[in-house]
């Protein structure tokens, strides 16, 4: 396959140039392309990756997400390596690792960091001076996004609650946060079991739902409700299908659940949410979209209500319920 052999000319000289990035994008979409139409087998794919196998070691950032060394595809070392810009120390694997910042879906996961510092900031101008504000991360894997915000933003009365169920995540997050441990405290903790001690003013999660079916999206988002204060905020971030390294991420294994915004806000009627308001907004590449609701809460039915509902009218209560009509008439 000529993409292959195109790939394997650049491991050769030493990695792409910039001129030759969005051909080497398109290269990794053809051989996906052709595998998922069948034009090759499953042995002969894994083939052709041992062949590319060079590139995508854990010293490059691509090959960080490949090899899954925690287990799991956009673990808290990759992302924060997206957000840092990493470059092997490697001379012939930094240009591959200056590819993989250059795609639009790294460049979008950096701008969720951004976006979640302006949005702190906006929410925060608009509170109430010298009142507390409280904010839940959920999935907050290397906590940079909190970092940089307490680097740059003065606000005494803020603190944060992280939390992952990566133990490795909470440690790391800790050595990344500490010089504002007085505002930010950690919790280990499957987020589907959490039970906070307290409601928060924002409840976020950056780069979780993407990895959620439709079933568990719509179960943690009435979990996340529950978490908020009257008045507050939950804001969920999403890929979109408008994501245009679908391709190159899953050669790899690094799959989304992407969503449009008309999908997003189904799924939030579909669980029962009611809200204040509600809005979708994205990043600077239009491919992370956040789900903002403000105060939101449940109109789930209890299970006895529904079977109250569900379980037919004897002959009886017909007849009550007729004779209550006529009198009220």
């Amino acid at each position: 396959m000529k993409e292959v052999q195109f790939l394997l000319d650049l491991i050769e000289r030493g990695g792409p140039e910039p001129s030759e990035y969005d051909d080497v994008a398109e290269a990794y979409s053809a051989i996906m392309r052709a595998y998922k139409s069948g034009k090759f087998t499953p042995e002969e794919f894994k083939i052709i990756a041992e062949s590319l196998s060079e590139i995508w070691t854990t010293e490059t950032t691509q090959g960080f997400v490949l090899q899954q060394p925690y287990g799991y595809a956009g673990d808290f070392e990759v992302i924060d390596r997206i957000y840092k810009r990493y470059i092997s120390p490697n001379k012939h694997l930094a240009r591959w690792d200056n590819f993989a910042h250059s795609r639009k879906s790294n460049q979008a996961v950096r701008n969720r960091k951004s976006y979640f510092i302006r949005m702190l900031n906006s929410q925060l101008k608009a509170s109430k001076p010298g009142e507390p504000f409280r904010i839940l991360n959920i999935g907050s894997g290397p906590a940079r996004d909190v970092c940089e915000f307490l680097d740059t933003h003065y606000h005494p009365n803020i603190s944060f609650t992280c939390l992952d169920q990566e133990k490795r995540a909470i440690e790391y997050a800790k050595k990344v946060c500490a010089e504002h441990l007085e505002q930010v405290s950690f919790i280990g903790a499957n987020v589907f079991r959490y039970k906070p001690e307290e409601k928060y003013d924002l409840v976020w999660s950056a780069g979780l739902f993407d990895y959620l079916d439709e079933r568990a999206f719509k179960f943690l988002l009435q979990r996340m409700c529950t978490f908020t204060k009257r008045g507050g905020e939950v804001v969920i971030g999403n890929f979109s299908p408008l994501n245009p390294d679908q391709e190159y991420m899953a050669f790899g294994n690094w799959h989304l659940n992407h969503r449009t915004p008309e999908e997003l806000l189904n799924l939030v009627n579909d669980a029962g949410v009611l809200y204040e308001d509600i809005h979708i907004r994205s990043e600077e590449e239009g491919i992370n979209l956040f789900l903002h609701i403000q105060n939101p809460y449940l109109n789930v039915k209890t299970k006895k209500e529904k079977q109250a509902e569900e379980k037919p009218k004897t002959a009886v209560e017909f007849l009550e319920e007729a004779i209550a009509n006529k009198d009220q008439n």
